[in-house]
């Protein structure tokens, strides 16, 4: 018989999932970074991380300190 979770154990379901998800995001933008220090492309760091050419631009900038 399936049982019904509890709000506390929803509230810690839904916050173990963002987290998930924040450490996920982490982690493309890590990957992201070293692909720029090595001179890649942002069409194909977008392609392989999965972030948004937008997202790729401002990191750069934020990289270079422009």
């Amino acid at each position: 018989m399936a049982r019904l979770m509890t709000l506390e154990e929803a509230q810690r379901d839904r916050g173990r999932q963002e987290g998930l998800q924040e450490g996920r995001q982490k982690a493309k933008l890590e990957i992201a970074g070293n692909m720029i220090r090595y001179g890649v492309d942002d069409d194909y760091i977008a392609k392989w991380t999965g972030l948004s050419i937008e997202s790729v631009t401002n990191l750069r900038r934020e990289l270079n300190g422009t």
